[in-house]
C-alpha cells in the first residue's frame, strides 16, 4: 500500500483472506517510489516472502540513502492476522472486564505510547489516533495491574513479534518538508498499528464503531472503545483531510508498456 498510514491491523485484517503480505508504513510514507529497486529483487526462486522483505530493505535504504529520512515501513505476514486478532480481541475482553478500575491506567499507557501522524501533519501528539499495537500492549502490560489484562497484553505482543510481523524498519529523525524542519520520534514502531482515538470527540469515531472495518464487527476492540471513551460527542472536532505524501527529489510518474 503505497500511501501513508495503512499499517494498520484493521487494514490487514480487511485485505487478509486475498493477499498473503501485505506491505504498509504506520506512518505517513514519502514519495521514493523505487519500484526498480523492487523489481531488481525479483528472480525465478524468489519467494513471496523474500520479494515482500527485500521491499521493505530497499523503501528502507532509499530514505536513508537519500539523506537519513525518518520513516517506518513493514511487511506482514497475513497468515498471522487470526492469531494477531485474537490476541488484541482477548485484550479487549480483558480491559472492559477491568473497567473502571484501570481507566486511569489504560490512560497512562496510551499517553506512553508510539503514536503516529494521523492529524494535524508533520506532528506527533496526543491528538494522534493510531498507535502501535507491540508498544501498546506493553504498556498496558506495565501499567494495569489487573493479572488478566497483563497476560492478553503479552500475547498480543507474542503475536506481532512471531506470527504477523516479517520485516520491519523504522527511523526517527528530522525533515525539512516545504521549507520547515519536522522532527518524527519513531523508535517505539514495530510494524503493525492500532486505532486508539484520545478521545469520543474525533472525527471518525463514529464510523469505526459502526463498522467501517470487517475487524471491528468481529473482535471486541470497538466495545472496549466504546466502554472506555463512551458514545461518539457531537463535538466541533472536524476531518484531519487527507494525508500529505511527502516528497524525496520531486515528482516521478510510472506509466504501463503494453507490448501487441
Amino acid at each position: 500500500m503505497d500511501a501513508c498510514l495503512m499499517g494498520l491491523l484493521e487494514q490487514a485484517y480487511q485485505v487478509s483472506p486475498y493477499v498473503g503480505y501485505l506491505i504498509a508504513s504506520e506512518n505517513l510514507a514519502w514519495s521514493v517510489f523505487p519500484y526498480a529497486d523492487y523489481a531488481r529483487g525479483i528472480g525465478i526462486a524468489t519467494s513471496p516472502d523474500e520479494l515482500a522483505a527485500r521491499v521493505v530493505l530497499s523503501y528502507s535504504a532509499r530514505l536513508s540513502s537519500a539523506g537519513e529520512y525518518p520513516h517506518t515501513i513493514a511487511a506482514l505476514d497475513l497468515g498471522g492476522v487470526p492469531t494477531a486478532t485474537t490476541a488484541v480481541s482477548n485484550l479487549a475482553t480483558a480491559l472492559i472486564s477491568a473497567l473502571p478500575t484501570a481507566q486511569a491506567d489504560i490512560g497512562q499507557a496510551w499517553t506512553a505510547t508510539q503514536r503516529f501522524d494521523s492529524r494535524d501533519y508533520y506532528t506527533i501528539d496526543e491528538q494522534d489516533e493510531y498507535l502501535d499495537l507491540f508498544d501498546l500492549a506493553g504498556r498496558l502490560a506495565t501499567s494495569v495491574t489487573d493479572t488478566t489484562v497483563i497476560s492478553a497484553a503479552i500475547s498480543v505482543q507474542r503475536a506481532v513479534a512471531d506470527d504477523l510481523v516479517l520485516k520491519e524498519r523504522h527511523l526517527s529523525g528530522e525533515a525539512t518538508i516545504g521549507g520547515a524542519t519536522h522532527e518524527w520520534t519513531l523508535d517505539g514502531a514495530h510494524g503493525v498499528a492500532l486505532y486508539f482515538p484520545p478521545d469520543n470527540n474525533v472525527w471518525g469515531y463514529g464510523d469505526y464503531l459502526a463498522h467501517t472495518f470487517h475487524f471491528t464487527e468481529q473482535t471486541a476492540w470497538d466495545e472496549f472503545l466504546l466502554a472506555y471513551l463512551g458514545e461518539p460527542a457531537q463535538g466541533p472536532d472536524g476531518s484531519p483531510g487527507r494525508p500529505p505524501v511527502p516528497e524525496v527529489g520531486g515528482h516521478r510518474a510510472f506509466l504501463p508498456v503494453v507490448l501487441r
